[in-house]
């Protein structure tokens, strides 16, 4: 894959794109055939599942002679949530990411044809559509079959990052989708969220408003302890793409918040959110055993009382990256309720779980 610079060609707006661009982006990554050229780019907005943190574009790609891909994603920093990109590091985590990890990454993702960076929350990645993969509706839930796959595709990616000297010595790369640094200046926003988000919670929960609160900075702490791996730390239904075959396939999209965790992070992230209340108790013991199985395949050892109390301690994370997301301000209507359910089924895991007990162990 070949990152092109920031340069005056480089577009870092959707207004910006040519047709000169993407065709010198397709050259170098062997997509444009010899002797082909980019005739004309035609660009319309993905929507509402294009991505919270970025503006994507679906590209319709002419060509004179032999035709590259007829469509392309392309992704920008968006300018309304630029400031907390840059203190995050949301769009140079997910250009790190292509850049570092994503051709290596047994998790199906989109092949990166060209990744740049900019000015502070400036980015663009020009993609691979993954249609005719369909997109996970986190309003919609998921079925059965899809949720193993993910908890299995999850496994495997966590397992082949295991314990890795290369991502523990990625600079870029965060303990938590925070950062341990920056974990206890988000820590008000937590309880700010809590407050803000009583409605949705599940009376257990709600009651413990306080002590989770205080609680914040220990669990991202006790999430972040060795041995870690690479975590996308958003794997949530909008941003997966599922085969029609057997076995089902999984792509994941949208690596802004990839960082070091616990393996039981993205699964508890995923299952915690992505499946309703009572269809949750039998689908998520069969997930949690098919992800430990694909670790096991692979020679990882994650001793199962370690990793159920990883697991309620995540589930409590996730509760507030989704507190915190819905007492900010929206990017769209959908979201509002996207973050409403999730803290609906969230509380709902923890209270089914006991989950708060782990905050006995942490005080």
């Amino acid at each position: 894959m070949t990152s092109p610079q920031a340069s005056p060609e480089t577009p870092f707006r959707i207004e910006d794109l040519t047709a000169d661009w993407v065709e010198w982006a397709l050259r170098p990554s062997g997509a444009l055939p010899d002797g082909s050229r980019v005739t004309a780019v035609t660009t319309t907005p993905v929507g509402e599942r294009g991505g919270v943190n970025g503006d994507a574009f679906r590209l319709a790609v002419a060509y004179e002679g032999r035709p590259g891909p007829d469509r392309l994603i392309a992704k920008f920093g968006t300018p309304g949530v630029r400031g907390v990109a840059v203190f995050q590091g949301w769009y140079e985590r997910e250009v790190r990411f292509y850049e570092q990890f994503a051709t290596r990454t047994p998790l199906r993702t989109p092949r990166a044809h060209a990744v740049a960076l900019g000015g502070p929350g400036e980015c663009v990645l020009l993609l691979e559509d993954l249609a005719p993969r369909v997109q996970g509706d986190q309003e919609a839930s998921c079925s059965a079959e899809q949720a193993l796959a993910a908890a299995r595709a999850l496994g495997t990616m966590h397992a082949h990052w295991w314990d890795s000297p290369e991502v523990e010595a990625a600079e870029w790369l965060p303990d938590t989708t925070v950062g341990l640094t920056r974990a206890g200046r988000v820590a008000g926003a937590f309880a700010h969220g809590l407050e803000a988000s009583r409605a949705y919670l599940a009376l257990e929960v709600g009651a413990a408003r306080e002590r989770l609160a205080a609680a914040y900075v220990p669990l991202l702490e006790a999430i972040a302890r060795p041995p870690r791996t690479l975590t996308h730390g958003d794997f949530r239904l909008d941003n997966l793409f599922f085969s029609d075959g057997d076995p089902v396939e999984v792509a994941a999209i949208d690596w802004q918040f990839t960082c070091r965790t616990r393996g039981a992070y993205d699964l508890a992230y995923f299952l915690g959110l992505d499946l309703e209340p009572a269809d949750r108790p039998a689908v998520e013991t069969a997930c949690i055993e098919a992800y430990l199985e694909a670790l096991r395949a692979r020679s990882i050892s994650y001793k199962r009382a370690e990793f159920e109390r990883d697991y309620d301690i995540a589930l409590l994370a996730s509760l507030a990256v989704f507190t915190i997301g819905a007492a900010s301000p929206s990017p769209n209507p959908r979201m509002d309720r996207v973050h409403v359910q999730g803290i609906e089924r969230l509380s709902a895991a923890i209270v089914a779980r006991g989950a708060l007990g782990v905050l006995d162990s942490l005080d």
